[in-house]
Protein backbone atom coordinates (compact mmCIF):
# COMPACT_ATOMS: atom_id res chain seq x y z
CA UNK A 1 0.00 0.00 0.00
CA UNK A 2 2.88 2.34 0.87
CA UNK A 3 4.54 1.56 -2.45
CA UNK A 4 1.30 2.28 -4.28
CA UNK A 5 0.97 5.63 -2.50
CA UNK A 6 4.55 6.56 -3.35
CA UNK A 7 3.96 5.58 -6.97
CA UNK A 8 0.83 7.71 -7.36
CA UNK A 9 1.72 10.39 -4.81
CA UNK A 10 1.97 13.08 -7.41
CA UNK A 11 -1.33 12.19 -9.04
CA UNK A 12 -3.12 12.04 -5.67
CA UNK A 13 -1.65 15.40 -4.69
CA UNK A 14 -2.82 16.95 -7.93
CA UNK A 15 -6.34 15.52 -7.50
CA UNK A 16 -6.59 16.79 -3.92
CA UNK A 17 -5.36 20.20 -5.02
CA UNK A 18 -7.99 20.31 -7.76
CA UNK A 19 -10.73 19.30 -5.29
CA UNK A 20 -9.53 21.97 -2.86
CA UNK A 21 -9.57 24.63 -5.57
CA UNK A 22 -13.08 23.59 -6.65
CA UNK A 23 -14.28 23.65 -3.01
CA UNK A 24 -12.72 27.06 -2.37
CA UNK A 25 -14.25 28.40 -5.53
CA UNK A 26 -17.67 27.11 -4.41
CA UNK A 27 -17.26 28.80 -1.01
CA UNK A 28 -16.21 32.08 -2.60
CA UNK A 29 -19.14 31.84 -5.00
CA UNK A 30 -21.54 31.24 -2.10
CA UNK A 31 -20.12 34.21 -0.19
CA UNK A 32 -20.45 36.35 -3.30
CA UNK A 33 -24.08 35.28 -3.73
CA UNK A 34 -24.76 36.06 -0.08
CA UNK A 35 -23.21 39.50 -0.52
CA UNK A 36 -25.36 40.04 -3.59
CA UNK A 37 -28.50 39.00 -1.68
CA UNK A 38 -27.64 41.34 1.16
CA UNK A 39 -26.97 44.12 -1.33
CA UNK A 40 -30.27 43.40 -3.08
CA UNK A 41 -32.04 43.42 0.28
CA UNK A 42 -30.53 46.78 1.17
CA UNK A 43 -31.58 48.21 -2.17
CA UNK A 44 -35.09 46.84 -1.69
CA UNK A 45 -35.25 48.19 1.86
CA UNK A 46 -34.09 51.62 0.73
CA UNK A 47 -36.55 51.64 -2.13
CA UNK A 48 -39.59 50.46 -0.18
CA UNK A 49 -38.73 51.57 3.37
CA UNK A 50 -41.85 53.74 3.65
CA UNK A 51 -44.16 50.93 2.59
CA UNK A 52 -42.42 48.43 4.88
CA UNK A 53 -42.71 50.86 7.80
CA UNK A 54 -46.43 51.27 7.12
CA UNK A 55 -46.88 47.47 7.02
CA UNK A 56 -45.07 47.13 10.35
CA UNK A 57 -47.27 49.84 11.90
CA UNK A 58 -50.47 48.20 10.61
CA UNK A 59 -49.42 44.77 11.87
CA UNK A 60 -48.54 46.24 15.28
CA UNK A 61 -51.89 48.05 15.45
CA UNK A 62 -53.70 44.84 14.53
CA UNK A 63 -51.89 42.84 17.20
CA UNK A 64 -52.56 45.49 19.88
CA UNK A 65 -56.21 45.71 18.83
CA UNK A 66 -56.59 41.93 18.85
CA UNK A 67 -55.02 41.73 22.28
CA UNK A 68 -57.39 44.43 23.53
CA UNK A 69 -60.44 42.60 22.15
CA UNK A 70 -59.31 39.31 23.68
CA UNK A 71 -58.63 41.12 26.95
CA UNK A 72 -62.14 42.54 27.00
CA UNK A 73 -63.73 39.16 26.22
CA UNK A 74 -61.73 37.39 28.88
CA UNK A 75 -62.26 40.14 31.45
CA UNK A 76 -58.53 40.78 31.75
CA UNK A 77 -58.82 44.57 31.49
CA UNK A 78 -59.82 46.82 34.40
CA UNK A 79 -63.20 48.47 33.68
CA UNK A 80 -63.67 52.22 33.92
CA UNK A 81 -66.76 53.87 35.40
CA UNK A 82 -69.00 56.63 34.06
CA UNK A 83 -71.09 58.08 36.90
CA UNK A 84 -74.00 60.54 36.69
CA UNK A 85 -75.72 61.66 39.89
CA UNK A 86 -78.76 63.73 40.81
CA UNK A 87 -77.58 67.32 40.94
CA UNK A 88 -78.41 70.73 39.48
CA UNK A 89 -77.86 69.40 35.96
CA UNK A 90 -81.19 67.60 36.33
CA UNK A 91 -84.02 69.58 34.70
CA UNK A 92 -87.55 70.00 36.06
CA UNK A 93 -89.88 69.61 33.05
CA UNK A 94 -93.20 70.41 34.71
CA UNK A 95 -96.13 69.19 36.77
CA UNK A 96 -99.43 67.74 35.56
CA UNK A 97 -101.10 68.65 38.84
CA UNK A 98 -99.64 72.12 39.33
CA UNK A 99 -99.26 73.78 35.95
CA UNK A 100 -98.31 77.11 37.53
CA UNK A 101 -94.86 75.75 38.36
CA UNK A 102 -92.08 76.98 36.05
CA UNK A 103 -90.92 74.36 33.54
CA UNK A 104 -87.58 73.50 31.95
CA UNK A 105 -85.55 74.84 34.86
CA UNK A 106 -82.71 73.36 36.86
CA UNK A 107 -83.71 71.61 40.06
CA UNK A 108 -82.74 72.64 43.56
CA UNK A 109 -81.65 70.50 46.51
CA UNK A 110 -84.76 69.43 48.40
CA UNK A 111 -84.98 70.16 52.11
CA UNK A 112 -83.60 67.07 53.84
CA UNK A 113 -85.97 65.24 56.19
CA UNK A 114 -84.82 63.10 59.07
CA UNK A 115 -86.21 59.89 57.57
CA UNK A 116 -84.29 60.58 54.33
CA UNK A 117 -81.08 60.84 56.34
CA UNK A 118 -81.53 57.28 57.56
CA UNK A 119 -81.77 56.08 53.96
CA UNK A 120 -78.64 58.06 53.05
CA UNK A 121 -76.62 56.33 55.74
CA UNK A 122 -77.87 52.92 54.60
CA UNK A 123 -76.92 53.25 50.93
CA UNK A 124 -73.38 54.53 50.26
CA UNK A 125 -73.95 54.13 46.50
CA UNK A 126 -75.92 57.37 46.62
CA UNK A 127 -73.70 59.23 49.05
CA UNK A 128 -72.54 61.78 46.45
CA UNK A 129 -76.03 62.27 45.00
CA UNK A 130 -78.38 65.04 46.17
CA UNK A 131 -82.03 64.84 47.13
CA UNK A 132 -83.74 67.04 44.54
CA UNK A 133 -87.14 68.54 43.77
CA UNK A 134 -88.54 71.39 41.69
CA UNK A 135 -87.88 73.74 44.63
CA UNK A 136 -86.77 73.53 48.23
CA UNK A 137 -90.23 72.91 49.74
CA UNK A 138 -93.73 72.29 48.43
CA UNK A 139 -96.69 74.47 49.32
CA UNK A 140 -99.24 73.55 51.96
CA UNK A 141 -101.79 72.96 49.20
CA UNK A 142 -99.47 70.52 47.44
CA UNK A 143 -98.79 68.75 50.73
CA UNK A 144 -102.54 68.18 51.16
CA UNK A 145 -103.39 67.22 47.57
CA UNK A 146 -100.20 65.48 46.51
CA UNK A 147 -98.83 65.94 43.00
CA UNK A 148 -96.92 64.66 40.01
CA UNK A 149 -93.56 66.10 38.90
CA UNK A 150 -91.43 65.23 35.88
CA UNK A 151 -87.64 65.54 35.69
CA UNK A 152 -85.08 64.82 32.97
CA UNK A 153 -81.37 64.07 33.08
CA UNK A 154 -79.36 63.76 29.87
CA UNK A 155 -75.86 62.32 29.55
CA UNK A 156 -73.43 61.22 26.84
CA UNK A 157 -71.93 57.79 26.13
CA UNK A 158 -68.81 58.44 24.02
CA UNK A 159 -67.72 54.82 23.52
CA UNK A 160 -69.08 51.87 21.53
CA UNK A 161 -71.70 49.83 23.38
CA UNK A 162 -69.65 46.70 22.71
CA UNK A 163 -67.18 48.05 25.28
CA UNK A 164 -69.86 48.37 27.98
CA UNK A 165 -69.85 45.87 30.83
CA UNK A 166 -72.92 47.08 32.78
CA UNK A 167 -75.31 50.00 33.17
CA UNK A 168 -77.76 50.62 35.98
CA UNK A 169 -79.71 53.32 37.79
CA UNK A 170 -80.07 53.31 41.57
CA UNK A 171 -82.64 55.58 43.20
CA UNK A 172 -84.60 56.45 46.32
CA UNK A 173 -87.92 58.28 46.12
CA UNK A 174 -90.62 59.80 48.27
CA UNK A 175 -93.23 58.54 47.30
CA UNK A 176 -93.36 56.99 43.78
CA UNK A 177 -91.21 57.06 40.65
CA UNK A 178 -91.75 55.85 37.10
CA UNK A 179 -88.52 55.65 35.12
CA UNK A 180 -88.29 56.20 31.35
CA UNK A 181 -84.94 55.67 29.59
CA UNK A 182 -84.83 56.64 25.92
CA UNK A 183 -88.61 56.03 25.64
CA UNK A 184 -88.41 52.64 27.41
CA UNK A 185 -90.63 52.55 30.50
CA UNK A 186 -89.78 50.67 33.67
CA UNK A 187 -92.04 49.52 36.48
CA UNK A 188 -93.12 52.17 38.96
CA UNK A 189 -91.37 51.89 42.33
CA UNK A 190 -92.18 53.23 45.77
CA UNK A 191 -90.25 54.41 48.79
CA UNK A 192 -86.82 55.21 50.14
CA UNK A 193 -86.43 52.39 52.65
CA UNK A 194 -85.18 50.03 49.95
CA UNK A 195 -82.78 50.94 47.16
CA UNK A 196 -84.35 50.55 43.71
CA UNK A 197 -82.06 49.25 40.94
CA UNK A 198 -82.77 49.27 37.20
CA UNK A 199 -80.68 47.48 34.59
CA UNK A 200 -80.54 49.91 31.65
CA UNK A 201 -77.81 48.16 29.64
CA UNK A 202 -80.29 47.28 26.87
CA UNK A 203 -81.87 50.72 26.66
CA UNK A 204 -78.88 53.10 26.57
CA UNK A 205 -77.25 54.12 23.29
CA UNK A 206 -74.03 55.67 22.08
CA UNK A 207 -74.32 59.46 22.10
CA UNK A 208 -77.04 61.36 23.96
CA UNK A 209 -79.24 59.48 26.44
CA UNK A 210 -82.37 60.88 28.08
CA UNK A 211 -83.61 59.62 31.43
CA UNK A 212 -87.02 60.79 32.60
CA UNK A 213 -88.24 60.54 36.20
CA UNK A 214 -91.99 60.88 36.83
CA UNK A 215 -92.37 61.50 40.57
CA UNK A 216 -95.65 61.20 42.46
CA UNK A 217 -96.28 62.56 45.92
CA UNK A 218 -99.22 60.91 47.70
CA UNK A 219 -101.94 63.10 49.11
CA UNK A 220 -102.30 63.24 52.86
CA UNK A 221 -105.26 60.85 53.00
CA UNK A 222 -103.33 58.23 51.02
CA UNK A 223 -100.65 58.17 53.73
CA UNK A 224 -103.25 56.72 56.11
CA UNK A 225 -101.31 57.61 59.24
CA UNK A 226 -103.40 59.14 62.08
CA UNK A 227 -100.31 60.48 63.88
CA UNK A 228 -99.13 62.27 60.76
CA UNK A 229 -102.58 63.62 60.00
CA UNK A 230 -102.96 65.00 63.53
CA UNK A 231 -99.59 66.74 63.45
CA UNK A 232 -100.21 67.88 59.90
CA UNK A 233 -103.28 69.93 60.69
CA UNK A 234 -101.68 71.40 63.79
CA UNK A 235 -98.54 72.54 61.97
CA UNK A 236 -98.38 75.54 59.67
CA UNK A 237 -95.44 74.03 57.74
CA UNK A 238 -97.44 71.14 56.34
CA UNK A 239 -94.68 70.16 53.87
CA UNK A 240 -92.76 68.67 56.79
CA UNK A 241 -95.37 65.91 57.00
CA UNK A 242 -95.76 65.17 53.32
CA UNK A 243 -92.63 66.17 51.40
CA UNK A 244 -91.49 64.83 48.07
CA UNK A 245 -88.04 64.32 46.66
CA UNK A 246 -85.74 61.77 45.06
CA UNK A 247 -82.09 61.04 44.41
CA UNK A 248 -80.39 58.81 41.86
CA UNK A 249 -77.09 57.57 40.54
CA UNK A 250 -76.39 56.25 37.03
CA UNK A 251 -73.36 53.93 36.92
CA UNK A 252 -71.93 52.59 33.64
CA UNK A 253 -68.88 50.34 33.55
CA UNK A 254 -66.95 49.96 30.31
CA UNK A 255 -63.60 48.88 28.84
CA UNK A 256 -61.41 51.00 26.60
Amino acid sequence: MKNLFKEYKFIITVVLAVIGIIGLNAILSSINQTIQIISWGNDLLNQYSGILLLIVVLISFYLVRKQSIIGRKLGMLTPKTLTIISDEETIFIGSNTNRALPSNVKVVPAQIHHFWKKADSRYPELRAATWIADRKTITNEEAIQGGQYTFVREFEIPFELSHMRSAEICLLVDNFCELIVNQTRFEKVEGFKNLHRFDISKTVQKGTNRVQFVIENSNLQALNNPNINKGFYENKEKFRYNPYGFKFCIVIQYLE
